[in-house]
């Protein structure tokens, strides 16, 4: 249980078969000093709606008391499945189609660098999954997404264990979405993957969405990068470094708008 000035937040864990339960509060009285039991009827909480994925029957979610002058008030502000210690996660981070809707030659080493982290991960008996989170950039029938999915599934990735993300248009949504989905995955560690001249940048934006997040089971981050982009030339890594550099200078505003949405 942790205190604010205003109110009260609890987590308490359980499971499906659990509910409902049955539950009362404790009522501090300001003027005696004194904390008793509500004389109301025991409350009763029923799971009203259910998160996107159900893992294992199990929840958790935030019960917070809000009061005034004369009287408690109760809300659950949010439940998300535990994390579950051994389930990791490659985020594998798009990048624009070209102008036909094929993968640029760097989208598919990209995806074939995160495909063989899935294979480490897995022979290490972890539950691994590959997001794949990249929407439409282009004008182009598939999302970025669509076209990573196959690449994966041409490396013999199990269709099961890949996660589509196809609204990101931009790093910073790339963050936000996948870090939704990791946690209804109960994702503990998140590897995210990208070209070696988006890394610092990726890094910058990813910490931060993941460090302000509210969700009640952050993943752990890490990071690899592609050392070497199929298909640049040095005349692309100077054109990518100087996207890049005006890019940090308007990280902070950028982030500003998109998480204070």
């Amino acid at each position: 249980m942790r205190h604010r000035s205003d109110c009260w937040t609890t987590l308490i864990e359980f499971t499906q078969s659990s509910l409902p339960f049955q539950y009362k509060y404790i009522v501090y009285n300001t003027i005696t000093g004194e904390f008793n039991w509500e004389p109301s009827e025991n409350r009763t909480f029923e799971l009203k709606s259910k998160p996107n994925t159900i893992h294992d029957n199990e929840y958790t979610f935030t019960l917070t008391e809000i009061w005034g002058e004369n009287s408690f008030f109760h809300v659950i502000t949010d439940y998300r499945p535990p994390i579950s210690s051994n389930r990791v996660a490659i985020i594998n981070l798009g990048k624009k189609l070209l102008v036909d809707g094929s993968p640029a030659p760097l989208l598919i080493s990209r995806t074939a660098l995160s495909c063989r982290i899935f294979r480490e991960l897995t022979s290490e008996n972890n539950e691994t999954y590959l997001i794949v989170t990249g929407g439409h950039v282009q004008k182009v029938i598939d999302t970025e997404s669509a076209v990573m999915k196959r690449l994966a599934l041409g490396e013999g990735i199990p269709i099961s264990k890949i996660v589509e993300e196809d609204e990101a248009r931009n790093t910073i949504e790339n963050a936000v979405f996948s870090l939704d989905i990791c946690a209804n995955l109960r994702i503990s560690r998140a590897t995210v993957v990208t070209s070696c001249f988006h890394m610092q940048r990726t890094r910058m934006i990813f910490e931060r969405v993941f460090q302000r997040s509210r969700l009640l089971n952050v993943p752990e981050l890490c990071f690899e990068e592609d050392l070497e982009p199929a298909g640049m030339t040095q005349a692309d890594y100077k054109g990518e470094a100087k996207v890049e550099s005006i890019m940090i200078g308007m990280l902070d505003q950028h982030l500003a708008y998109f998480l204070d949405q």
